[in-house]
């Protein structure tokens, strides 16, 4: 063969080797680009599925009761822990092993810690403080996945990551839009239902109580916290968006500003005008202003608006509030437009524009204080109109106790004799009313007079009382044809002479001058609340009480009645349940987020818009976590995953360094990471499966209460024993169990059950040593059926469990006078006389704790009777002032 031909052989030979070479490539590089194109498929319907679910439950939640009560929370955890499913199939397919990159991961999850420590070692209410463990898993996973949506949702639906990583650092995430406008539209929702509830429309259980707005969630100051919310965060998105669009912003605004102020939280008004300074401080430069016209455009018609639309839904024809509401929405998206017609004015024009204005606004306030106090006070009721009281107030704060006031003041005051020829029961009147450290509005003063004759002079004294701390002076009357002017009121007390003008009860709307100025007693009890929470911390100082352990000790540590299972701060209320461990966590939510939220601008270069992005994530949660110090909204799991959404969203945009790694780094697809997404599948599916196994415990112990209630022992006991099986943790199932096989126990006989009848007790106690009813069942049954002495011991334990409840102190002296009188019946003098002189322990106990051991009166008069102390026994009988002997 010749070299040519060898040669044209050889190079035919490599060119098919070299096509079969390039068509495997182009197979591997198809089969490549098909997986790729698959994973991106997969990762689309996760996240899509990811955040409906999300969705939902921020749509939902606050119309079921803002899941506060059990079942509402356990069915939401149950969705919740399948949305971690989820998630860890999501991070399984990207290799995405992140969970603690930054100092706020680490809050969250030494803050978790923290109350599964309280539970499993310290809980003093063992059912609640796994309610609250999971309710914080489950917070976390919200957070966890609104994280991966505001990271992801970007890459998934755009071109591939890697450029698209490039461009991260120079745009919005889509995801975080997209977060971001689902809380917009979940609040704007709740508000409009909030005001329709008010208006008679629609009905939702206690959004509407007390003439204040409470939302579907029921509780007023949390609704007020979660709409203040919602208000900075629709106008931190509305300087996001382009020219008119801006007004779709502006329309909601004033609705939920509105809706803040009709649910007459103090904290939230006090909240909102620091608030509002802050936003425009924090926003960026070029649109502070935008944002400083953007609150005075919404709140300018809002405040107006509001105290009209107060009196409609308080009167017959409430759905007639629409009307002053309607009108402040198109005046603020007036004022919207004019407010970026004087941004983009010259600056001579806008000199002009504001310096109107300004002179407008203080002219309006000048002569709306001004002209009510020009004139004399005048209180006037027409003949067609119904008895009503009307009346001008003034509050005195600075007073002292037991002291002699003199009010000094000139009345001219006429009636008119009716149609029907009634004579009015007096012409006007003035009332004192005090108020003393733990009670309310107590009269120190009345006095009802007549017609004078022209202007005549009134002297009137009064003495405040031992505990007075302020009292408020009262000028009113309340029949037809009746009318009254005063002028020059003075009041001197022994060191100081005040004129009273009444100014601000002229001033103000009524509503809003009761809220500012009458103090009540919920403000002098957030005082207790807070000092009896520290007696908490100081006895359970490093792992707390577990979750629900305020309400199940504050009754110990009280001084004064009230009943709260709050504390009203939430601050304090992480730190009675988690300890100090889970309130440095706790606090540090917030100072670590601040903390990003202040690097994220500085360290990284940010555009206008994703500073703006940051701003409208950090005021909700800024707001949130200022209004917490006075309330308990993250009690509330539909306000606390309101947070950890915001929360989530802001870890999403997070681009610092924390610790010496970048996101890049941390996203290395490495097969170990493969156990986080797994591990989530996996707890996620006992999680949820944990939640419907206790919600159908519960669901079994509703059952058994409804049997007990139509006396069916035998299904009743059934149901108990599959609500134990199902919810081992719930105290109220052994002690329900335990009272239904009482009887059965007793007319057996037999020594086991007698042991089970009391072991079922033991358990109830045992879940939950601090609660009287369980307290005090196992102690009886210790005093009737085992141990005389360790059953008063436990019956005795409820006096420290509740000191200010006499029935703590009856019991335990009933128990007593029951051995006297047996031991008495047996001759036994001696062990009859021991227990009574425990009786005189009891009594000085009562007296010290109490307050008053007047409800052992009769007791202890009948054990006198029965030891034969006549001459204690007539004491008593004297004491409680009854005729004859008392037994």
């Amino acid at each position: 063969m010749s070299k040519k031909s060898i040669k044209k052989k050889t190079k035919e030979k490599n060119s098919s080797r070299h096509l079969s070479e390039l068509i495997t490539k182009k197979a591997v590089f198809a089969d490549f680009v098909n997986l790729r194109n698959k994973k991106n498929i997969a990762n689309r319907v996760l996240l899509c599925l990811m955040l409906v679910i999300v969705s939902l439950i921020l749509f939902i939640s606050p119309f079921y009761r803002g899941l506060f009560f059990p079942q509402e929370l356990l069915v939401a955890n149950a969705i919740i822990f399948g949305l971690l499913i989820v998630w860890g199939l999501f991070r399984t397919i990207n290799y995405d092993g992140r969970l603690i990159s930054t100092p706020l991961d680490i809050c969250l999850a030494v803050l978790l810690i923290a109350y599964l420590i309280s539970f499993f070692g310290f809980a003093v209410h063992k059912r609640d403080a796994l309610e609250e463990v999971l309710k914080i898993a489950s917070y976390i996973v919200i957070y966890l996945v609104v994280t991966d949506i505001c990271r992801y949702w970007y890459f998934s639906f755009k071109k591939d990551s890697t450029q698209d990583e490039d461009k991260e650092s120079n745009e919005i995430p889509p995801g975080l839009n997209i977060v971001l406008h689902l809380l917009f539209a979940a609040a704007t929702i709740v508000t409009v239902a909030s005001l329709g509830v008010a208006a008679g429309h629609w009905d939702f259980v206690g959004a509407y109580t007390s003439n204040r707005i409470a939302s579907p969630m029921g509780y007023a100051n949390t609704a007020a916290a979660y709409l203040m919310a919602s208000y900075f965060l629709t106008l931190s998105l509305a300087p996001l968006a382009r020219d008119k669009i801006k007004l779709l912003y502006l329309a909601p605004a004033p609705l939920m500003l509105i809706a803040v102020i009709l649910t007459f939280s103090r904290g939230a008004w006090l909240l909102l005008p620091f608030l509002g300074i802050l936003m425009v401080v924090i926003s960026p430069s070029g649109n502070r202003v935008h944002v400083f016209l953007y609150l005075l455009s919404t709140s300018i018609p809002a405040i107006p608006a509001a105290f009209a639309a107060d009196s409609f839904f308080r009167s017959d024809s409430p759905a007639w509030a629409w009307l002053p509401i309607i009108i402040s929405i198109i005046i603020a998206m007036i004022l919207g437009r004019g407010s970026e017609y004087f941004i983009s004015s010259n600056r001579k024009k806008r000199f002009v524009i504001s310096g109107t204005i300004a002179a407008f606004i203080i002219t309006g306030l000048t002569l709306l204080m001004l002209i009510p106090l020009s004139a004399p006070l005048h209180l006037n009721l027409d003949y067609d109109e119904s008895i009503k009281e009307q009346s001008y107030r003034q509050l005195i704060s600075d007073v002292n106790p037991q002291e002699t006031y003199l009010l000094n003041m000139d009345v001219n005051a006429a009636k008119y004799t009716l149609d029907t020829g009634e004579e009015p029961g007096y012409v006007w009147g003035v009332k004192i009313i005090g108020n003393n450290y733990g009670r309310r509005r107590v009269p120190l003063f009345k006095y009802e007079g007549n017609a004078t004759k022209g202007w005549e002079q009134f002297d009137l004294n009064f003495t405040t009382g031992e505990e007075t701390t302020w009292f408020e002076v009262i000028l009113y009357n309340e029949y037809p044809g009746t009318s009254f002017y005063v002028r020059d009121v003075v009041l001197k007390g022994a060191d100081q002479e005040i004129q009273l003008n009444f100014a601000l009860n002229r001033v103000l709307p009524e509503r809003l001058y009761n809220r500012l100025v009458i103090q009540d007693r919920s403000v002098d009890l957030r005082f207790e609340f807070f000092r009896d929470s520290l007696k908490i911390i100081k006895d359970y100082p490093v792992f707390g009480t577990g979750g629900g352990g305020w309400a199940a000790l504050y009754r110990s540590y009280q001084e004064i009645p009230y009943a709260s299972r709050e504390v009203h701060n939430h601050y304090l209320q992480v730190w009675v349940e988690s300890g100090t461990i889970g309130f440095i966590a706790f606090t540090g939510i917030w100072i670590s987020f601040t903390l990003a939220f202040i690097l994220n601008l500085i360290k990284t270069k940010r555009t206008k818009r994703e500073w703006q992005s940051w701003v409208a994530v950090f005021m909700p949660i800024a707001s949130l976590g200022a209004h917490s110090v006075i309330d308990w909204n993250f009690s509330m799991a539909a306000v606390g995953i309101f947070l950890f959404v915001l929360l989530g969203a802001g870890k999403g945009m997070d681009r610092v360094k924390w610790f010496g790694k970048s996101e890049k780094t941390l996203k290395e697809p490495v097969k170990k990471n493969i156990i986080v997404g797994s591990g989530g599948i996996v707890l996620g599916l006992a999680l949820s499966i944990y939640s419907i196994v206790l919600l159908n415990g519960l669901h079994a112990t509703w059952r058994s209460q409804e049997y007990i209630e139509n006396n069916n022992i035998k299904q009743a006991i059934s149901e108990i024993e599959k609500a134990i099986v199902l919810d081992p943790y719930r105290a109220e199932n052994y002690h329900n169990y335990n009272a239904l096989i009482e009887n059965q126990a007793i007319s057996s006989q037999n020594q086991a059950e007698l042991e089970r009848l009391i072991a079922l007790s033991y358990h109830a106690y045992e879940l939950e040593p601090y609660n009287v009813r369980y307290i005090h069942r196992y102690g009886d049954l210790l005093f009737r059926y085992v141990n005389i002495r360790e059953g008063l011991s436990y019956i005795d334990k409820t006096i420290d469990a509740h000191s200010l409840s006499k029935n703590t102190y009856l019991n335990s002296a009933l128990a007593r006078l029951s051995l006297i009188q047996y031991y008495v019946g047996m001759g036994a003098l001696n062990e009859a006389e021991f227990y009574y002189s425990e009786l005189f322990i009891l009594e000085q106990k009562m007296k010290e704790r109490y307050g008053s051991d007047y409800p052992l009166a009769t007791i202890i008069g009948k054990a006198a009777y029965l030891v034969g102390d006549y001459e204690k026994e007539q004491e008593y009988i004297d004491k409680v002032g009854l005729p004859g002997r008392i037994f």
